[in-house]
């Protein structure tokens, strides 16, 4: 069945054979002349009409209209062939049509009896947020970690809420210091923490650095304005570290549960306080990490730099864990939502039960953050131990050097200099 409507977006093209009964449309032996009227329908509630001429004329008389088209009657001794003429053309704008409904048009078969019907087409500008979902297309293809998909897909979303807000489609010609103002303000309105500001100011950068570079390669214009301090806005979170204290660290390590299931969950929590390593990376750990009494992997988090090899030597802990499960960890694999639900309630034992001892919770983060402070305070030095968590900034260790007062003065005794004045 040949339609003679389409649809693309919110635009509609309708395409008949029509006569005009006016003006020049009358020739001088009172026939009309046929055209082909396309036109389009667009969502602003405009339209736009193009006429192209067949070439074939016919008495008012002998023209058939029906609902949306018309045909030369057969009272018309000339009707086969010219109907045959008017179909010719017709047909060629309806075919023109499927193939952009299909995605094959090629202009290139325009011809001076065929006219392109571009401008009927409202020229679509792609969105900022349109080259987000390319981008996060992109850093699906090169594998990178779900969780930091889901940050530029928030990041993606508070820009669409802000669209919303401002009635507006963001393209790379808004980004200017004045959108930061504005974007800044709406996430205030919208309660956002200054952390998470400081966040989604930093992943958009990101996404914008990325085609930035790329400009010719896209055909786009982007400002440099977002690389100017002024243009990034909030402050990034410090979260203290939240490490075990010693008589907890002991507790545990000697407490026996009385399920199995608690007590495979103090396995996976004492795994990451003796090395350090996150949740996404501890299942992954298996007999080919293992050289020369270290654990070498590379953390998923950090898996698009070169030099993202860690290197953590093995202590009695790590050891006989893995020992345990014979130097694979995919033994212990649970989901990140069993994990921190296990910690939960193996926490909830320990406080009922050595109350003077455990006052709170603590999650696979604090674990992490067990083993950074136990090995600060054992004496590695911050390079190692930096190379040793996978670490590249030393800002982010300068938050575990809130060590106690004992420990600063147990130190400082062992100083020669100092002993010899004592």
């Amino acid at each position: 069945m040949i339609k003679s409507k389409y649809k693309f977006g919110g635009t509609n093209i309708s395409v008949r054979k029509i006569i005009l009964k006016g003006g020049r449309n009358i020739n001088k032996d009172g026939t009309c002349k046929i055209s082909v009227e396309i036109i389009a329908f667009y969502a602003d509630n405009t339209r736009k009409t193009i006429r192209i001429p067949t070439g074939v004329s016919v008495n008012p008389k002998n023209w058939e209209s029906k609902k949306d088209d018309g045909t030369v009657s057969a009272k018309d001794p000339e009707s086969i062939d010219k109907n045959a003429k008017t179909n010719k053309i017709y047909f060629d704008y309806i075919l023109q049509l499927q193939k952009r409904e299909q995605g094959t048009w090629d202009e290139s078969t325009v011809t001076d009896t065929l006219i392109s019907l571009d401008e009927m087409f409202p020229k679509v500008t792609k969105t900022l947020t349109n080259y987000i979902d390319d981008y996060i297309a992109y850093r699906k293809s090169v594998n990178t970690p779900r969780g930091t998909l889901k940050e530029f897909t928030t990041c993606k979303k508070r820009l669409e809420r802000y669209e919303n807000s401002k009635n507006l489609k963001l393209t790379f010609d808004d980004i200017t210091l004045g959108f930061s103002d504005s974007f800044y303000s709406f996430l205030l309105s919208e309660k956002y923490a200054t952390g998470t500001i400081h966040k989604t100011y930093a992943i958009l950068i990101t996404i914008l650095n990325h085609f930035y570079v790329r400009q010719e390669e896209f055909n786009i214009k982007l400002s440099s304005k977002y690389l100017l301090k002024s243009f990034k806005r909030g402050e990034a979170s410090v979260n203290d570290p939240e490490p075990l204290s010693k008589k907890e660290f002991n507790t545990l390590l000697k407490y026996k549960f009385d399920t199995n299931t608690l007590n495979r969950m103090k396995e996976r929590f004492l795994f990451q306080c003796s090395t350090g390593i996150r949740f996404g990376d501890m299942f992954l750990i298996s007999r080919k990490n293992i050289k020369d009494k270290c654990i070498e992997y590379r953390p998923k988090k950090t898996v698009h730099k070169r030099d993202n090899l860690v290197i953590v030597p093995l202590n009695p802990l790590s050891k006989s864990i893995l020992e345990k499960y014979n130097y694979d960890m995919s033994a212990l694999k649970i989901t990140n939502q069993k994990y921190n639900v296990g910690l939960s309630d193996m926490f909830k034992v320990l406080i009922k039960k050595q109350p003077k001892i455990f006052k709170q919770s603590y999650t696979s983060h604090n674990g992490r953050d067990t083993f950074i402070t136990n090995s600060l305070e054992s004496g590695i030095d911050v390079p190692s131990l930096l190379k040793m968590v996978g670490q590249e900034s030393y800002n982010v260790m300068k938050r575990y050097f809130k060590v106690s007062k004992t420990h600063s003065i147990s130190k400082m005794e062992l100083v020669e200099e100092y002993k010899k004045s004592i």
